[in-house]
């Protein structure tokens, strides 16, 4: 296969190895240039114009960082540091100076290969969607400046306030900033995992990785078209803000503004869904009261029924065995009255030690469960 129809791809390291280990990967596929130091990377890009860019951080003279921000004054060839320091901070550095990938030494072929292949597709893509979303972003830039940056914003908290749902403010964030006429990713950290999606172009590898590394480092990082906000629980990427200057700023405040108050409405949510979960067990604790009141009732009134009963059934074997005892008629029937005398009181003092059992009862039922009440609702 003709490596030209390919492309071609800059290597740039002061070590001769590396510069062997990056060829012998590339070289069956695409066109392989090498420099060993910014200086001549510089030259190179002028002379040959490569699709790609390797670039090493730690070199003598101009070092990686440095590089990248001489080969973004004069062009977007996308770029792909290959290092061993392989930190947050790094990446973020690399972010801010216009890089597009991060590969750490050592590495795999297959993997290096892979990102190189996925970088030159998104690149081209990308030139194919400019003239489109410059247009767009135009549009949008235009209807802002009529409607103005505070309605959008209040409309946001208006319609957020009530919020109840992590996935729902995610879509809103990102319709907000669709209508803007930008691509977006949003990524949005609660207790129970993390929510990440995403309009328009897919975001670099370099801007996932810096996602995925859990953004430790809260603030607001851009260059030139790109731009990501971080807050705590909530972080915007957008690689594709307006060039004017004016409207780039006004657009980074506006954006700030509105990660800080989607990152307000996260803290509400997460307290709203800790008091509906604390509600949601008060209300199952309250459904299992009521029912070991109720049995709690039910019982007392078989004890009562239980106890009758049994008074009755003692006076009847008493009375069988007066026979035996020798009794006259009369001591007999004093007994017998006596007996029943004593179980008559006996039952009223059950039958009203019950009347005020059962009115608490009702009143404990009625405070657990009100009468009327929409099924699925949370009446506590």
């Amino acid at each position: 296969m003709n490596a030209m129809l390919k492309g071609k791809v800059l290597v740039v390291d002061d070590d001769p190895v590396v510069q062997v280990a990056l060829s012998a990967v590339l070289e069956d596929d695409y066109e392989v240039l090498v420099a060993e130091d910014g200086a001549s990377c510089l030259m190179q890009i002028d002379a040959s114009a490569p699709d790609l860019i390797l670039l090493d951080i730690e070199m003598p003279g101009l070092n990686g960082y440095k590089t990248c921000e001489k080969i973004r004054e004069r062009s977007a060839t996308p770029i792909i540091f290959v290092s061993s320091r392989d930190t947050l901070e790094e990446r973020l550095h690399a972010f801010q100076v216009g890089g597009n990938d991060f590969i750490q030494k050592p590495f795999e072929g297959e993997i290096l290969l892979m990102k190189v292949r996925r970088m030159l597709a998104l690149s081209g893509r990308a030139e194919k969607l400019a003239v489109e979303k410059d247009a767009m972003q135009k549009m949008a830039l235009d209807l802002l400046a009529v409607n103005g940056d505070g309605n959008l914003l209040l409309n946001f908290m208006r319609d957020n306030l009530g919020c109840l749902h992590f996935e729902d403010l995610v879509n809103s964030v990102l319709q907000l900033i669709q209508g803007l006429g930008l691509d977006c990713q949003v990524q949005l950290r609660h207790d129970n995992g993390v929510i990440t999606q995403a309009v328009g172009q897919p975001p670099s590898a370099l801007e996932e990785s810096i996602l995925a590394k859990g953004m430790e480092q809260a603030g607001i990082f851009f260059f030139k078209q790109r731009l990501l906000i971080n807050c705590p629980n909530i972080s915007l990427l957008v690689p594709n803000m307006p060039a004017d200057p004016d409207a780039y700023f006004r657009l980074k405040n506006n954006l700030k503004t509105l990660t800080e108050a989607a990152q307000t409405i996260i803290q509400t949510v997460t307290v709203r869904r800790e008091a509906t979960i604390t509600t949601e067990q008060l209300q199952v604790a309250a459904l299992d009261a009521h029912e070991a009141t109720a049995s709690l009732q039910a019982d007392y009134h078989q004890q009562q029924a239980d106890t009758q009963i049994l008074l009755h059934g003692l006076i009847d074997k008493l009375e069988s065995s007066y026979f035996s005892l020798g009794l006259t008629e009369a001591q007999e029937e004093r007994i017998s009255l006596l007996l029943r005398e004593e179980t008559d009181a006996v039952m009223q003092l059950f039958q009203r030690g019950g009347e005020v059992l059962d009115s608490k009862f009702v009143h404990i039922l009625n405070a657990l469960v009100p009468a009327k009440k929409d099924q699925g609702d949370i009446w506590l």
